[in-house]
């Protein structure tokens, strides 16, 4: 997978921008505010999924300007294709040149794995942001997971709104209760395995950023036993908390409330670990996710960093380096890693909006 050709008009403060990325690792360097994670935002809209920074679509677009609109020639699937995405009111998504059905049927299309400093809410924030990590990086690979997902959040909203009306007896919400366990039970299931897989490869990954200093374990918590019938184990788990979903109007037990918990030496990571032991776990999550992607799709997803080497010690960039050897990458800093120094990495400068080499 390889970003031949990206450009980029009217979004945020990139007014006119293209470019021809390396094969490698691409380093944007510039001073805070020049642009440059409004440039890995555009590389991150062509996977379909939304923006990492905002859900209003009109923030993505130049001030004063009327819409954005971004264009990449890539290179997956054995050829070239071609993927534009515009903004105004709605984002449309085009790919060879027809038109999908949504930008989310770009799924898989581009596969991309992202990290940032905001990266850290992973570790030591609400499960509500490690739901969403396995969500997307499942849709990813899956992108019939996604579809299974949107159905569950519909079915929910359903279901929630029926409560609210404070009349909502048993037998009435039946018909939620067995469409949220029918595209709930997918959604474990790819869950639970995909978290299987995932921890094998951070603790491995987690080892290798820290030295070894201590061991990495992720634990996967499914709402209902995995391995059984899980289709009828959500549906009583939906009516064993139907009295307390009366009283409190919403749906307060299910697949929306999982999470996984990381531990380092059996000590919860996100209440014990210090500030560079949450980076490290970020890290490991995020490239066990690329690799893991790889391992599903047969070709290396892009790799996007925004502003991460500078929060790392020279040790943890050298381990990070070597597992971007032979994947392409895009790099934000405000200076030059000393770790690339000598490498074959393009480098390229923003300033006020502009690429320059």
């Amino acid at each position: 997978m390889k970003v031949l050709a990206h450009a980029v008009q009217g979004f945020r403060n990139l007014r006119e921008l293209s470019f021809a990325p390396a094969a490698g690792v691409n380093l944007i360097c510039g001073a805070n505010g020049e642009g440059k994670t409004n440039l890995a935002e555009s590389l991150w809209l062509l996977t379909g999924c939304r923006s990492f920074r905002t859900t209003r679509l009109r923030q993505l677009v130049a001030h004063g300007g009327d819409f954005a609109r971004i264009d990449a020639r890539i290179f997956a699937a054995e050829r070239e294709q071609t993927i534009r995405v515009e903004i105004d009111s709605r984002r449309v998504a085009q790919l060879n040149g027809a038109a999908p059905d949504s930008p989310h049927a770009l799924l898989g299309t581009f596969p991309a794995v992202f990290f940032s400093p905001d990266t850290l809410a992973l570790v030591r924030d609400g499960g509500q942001h490690r739901r969403q990590f396995l969500d997307i990086a499942i849709s990813l690979q899956k992108p019939a997971y996604a579809a299974a997902l949107s159905k569950y959040f519909k079915a929910l909203a359903q279901r929630n709104a029926l409560l609210r009306t404070g009349s909502a007896a048993e037998e009435s919400l039946e018909p939620w209760d067995l469409l949220l366990a029918r595209h709930g039970a997918r959604l474990v299931e790819q869950r639970s395995a995909y978290a299987e897989k995932l921890s094998v490869l951070c603790a491995e990954i987690y080892a290798n950023l820290s030295g070894g200093a201590e061991k990495l374990r992720l634990e996967y918590s499914p709402c209902v036993p995995c391995g059984g019938d899980t289709l009828d184990a959500i549906v009583a788990l939906l009516h064993r908390f139907s009295e307390q979903d009366a009283r409190w109007q919403y749906t307060t037990a299910g697949v929306h409330k999982e999470d996984f918990s990381l531990r380092l030496d059996g000590r919860e990571a996100r209440i014990y670990g210090s500030r560079g032991q949450i980076r490290c776990c970020a890290l490991a999550l995020k490239i066990a996710e690329a690799m893991l992607l790889r391992e599903c799709l047969d070709e290396a997803p892009v790799v996007i960093l925004d502003d991460v080497m500078s929060e790392l010690d020279a040790g943890r960039q050298a381990a990070l380096l070597e597992y971007l050897r032979g994947w392409q990458a895009f790099v934000t800093c405000c200076e030059l890693p000393s770790v690339f120094s000598g490498t074959d990495a393009a480098l390229f400068y923003m300033r006020g909006g502009k690429l320059t080499l």
